[in-house]
């Protein structure tokens, strides 16, 4: 057995070199994913064919002229999916199989103009949560940086509780405020760590990656899991057989009641018609059970009921003891890492975890490279401006980023391109600056000073593109709009009191002493 103290040195050891390997991704990882639990609102934000009232209160409004719908937008009748109002889009948004989607005002029931718009914030910021900006191997180092951070957390604590029993009968070292509050915050963030990282890991990692796996149970056969899992995930209806056109419309109002009378707690999400308009043409009505939305995700494994458009009679109806228990694992690992569907306090409790998680791993960063200053002042302090360049300038060019969506114009050419840009380029300046300025101090009220300038600036803009301001939203019923401006406001002053407070922090004056 190896004593406490090897036992020590070797976690140490190993703590901060996989902490090293895995803290830029996951910094990036957290940062973004902070963020993208707010996508819905941040999506009905920066999309203006969202920006509209609240005019009726509504359950489902489905009487919709679907005929019309589907001969003007010619939709495929083999598969028309109908998407219902929900959190991630409060639109009613109808498509079939490879085609472009028609979105209507649930309200108002008219066909919302969506030409020249595209959710650019959001996409980007939901590609560098997941790596899938970098190609191949992005998703591979997410995961793996995923499963490394639940290593660190453990072993932190661990850590603290063998030099707990090891010296316990020592002199107490001096620690600074930055080890104490890492230590804090890595006890208080276990749960945070162990729901979000095991999570992600496994949904986007494992599944998409695991190629050892699913060459075994292939027979050496299939390398991609995707390829193996996802007929078994998203297994499509069987085709219909040739019929005749139906002399009876279907009336969806109808059948949505009928469907909701023999499946009481099922909450409908989402409707697909099978063989519009014909004689064998079928209805799904699928979403999640009301007492059982872990287990039963509209997205991994649904629950639904089938019935025939014209008769009404019931074809299949799908209960939750009809899953397998892989279904409903992976259910309740995507409910619980995308919050599908749940309201905004919890969002709100986790983007304060998240906050608190990059906190944590600056902070660890910062005992590294404050020990390591001492040993070879120059290299660290270049890598030391690298780090914040990094994992700070990312705010204000975030920040930039929103604020460029709404000054460069929705029909300009290769608008993306253009919008993306201007982040990358944010970012590198942010980069030149931190090596170009002396004073570690001044880099760190620049960031926080601009980021202060621009949040504000952004939430300002939009509601100069709206003509409407922050109480008038609130009055009007544009609530997630104004949750979003009004974030940006709470941001630009969070900013603003750190630019204030950065000349009385004394720790920083530790890396004032010597300048490269």
């Amino acid at each position: 057995m190896l004593s406490n103290q090897l036992k020590i040195k070797f976690l140490s050891r190993s703590h901060t070199l996989l902490g090293l390997f895995a803290i830029f991704l996951f910094y990036i990882s957290t940062y973004f994913g902070s963020i993208t639990l707010f996508l819905p609102y941040l999506n009905s934000w920066e999309l203006p064919s969202r920006h509209y009232l609240n005019e009726i209160k509504y359950e489902h409004l489905i009487d919709i002229e679907l005929n019309k719908i589907v001969r003007e937008n010619k939709l495929n009748p083999s598969n028309i999916e109908i998407q219902l109002p929900s959190l991630r889009d409060d639109t009613i948004k109808i498509s079939s199989e490879n085609q472009n989607s028609v979105y209507l005002n649930p309200y108002t029931k008219e066909i919302l103009d969506t030409n020249n718009e595209s959710a650019i914030i959001t996409t980007l910021f939901n590609k560098f949560h997941t790596g899938e900006n970098i190609p191949i191997i992005g998703m591979k180092f997410m995961g793996i940086s995923s499963i490394i951070l639940i290593f660190l957390m453990i072993s932190g604590i661990y850590l603290y509780i063998l030099k707990k029993r090891t010296f316990k009968n020592s002199v107490k070292q001096n620690r600074n405020f930055i080890f104490k509050w890492h230590k804090i915050f890595g006890f208080v963030l276990t749960p945070y760590v162990i729901i979000f990282a095991l999570t992600g890991a496994f949904l986007g990692f494992m599944l998409s990656n695991a190629a050892p796996i699913a060459f075994s149970a292939t027979n050496y056969e299939k390398s991609n899991m995707s390829s193996l899992v996802r007929p078994i995930l998203f297994a499509k209806k069987a085709n219909l057989e040739e019929s005749t056109l139906s002399s009876k419309p279907m009336q969806l109002k109808d059948l949505y009641q009928i469907a909701s009378q023999n499946y009481p707690q099922l909450d409908i999400t989402k409707i697909n018609i099978y063989n519009y308009r014909l004689d064998n043409s079928q209805i799904m009505f699928s979403g999640y059970l009301k007492n059982e939305k872990a287990r039963s995700s509209s997205r991994l494994n649904p629950m639904y009921i089938i019935l025939n458009s014209k008769t009404a009679e019931l074809v299949e109806k799908k209960e939750l003891e009809d899953s397998h228990i892989m279904k409903k694992t992976l259910s309740a690992f995507y409910w619980l890492h995308f919050q599908v569907d749940e309201g905004l306090f919890l969002r709100v409790l986790f983007f304060i975890f998240g906050i608190i998680m990059l906190v944590c791993l600056f902070f660890g960063y910062l005992i590294w490279v404050e020990k390591k200053l001492k040993e070879d002042r120059i290299y660290f302090d270049i890598l030391n401006r690298f780090s914040i360049a990094l994992m700070l300038g990312i705010i204000p060019s975030s920040a930039f980023l929103m604020l460029m969506y709404w000054i460069i114009p929705n029909n300009t050419f290769d608008r993306i391109i253009w919008v993306e840009g201007c982040f990358y380029l944010a970012w590198s300046f942010y980069l030149f600056y931190c090596f170009k300025e002396n004073s570690i101090k001044k880099i760190l009220k620049m960031i926080f000073l601009s980021s202060s300038i621009l949040f504000l600036s952004t939430c300002f803009l939009h509601e100069i593109h709206l003509d409407i301001f922050l109480v008038e939203l609130f009055e009007m019923g544009l609530l997630r709009q104004f949750f979003i401006d009004f974030s940006l406001i709470l941001l630009g002053i969070f900013f603003y009191i750190l630019y204030k407070k950065v000349d009385k922090v004394q720790y920083f004056e530790k890396f004032e002493k010597e300048v490269i």
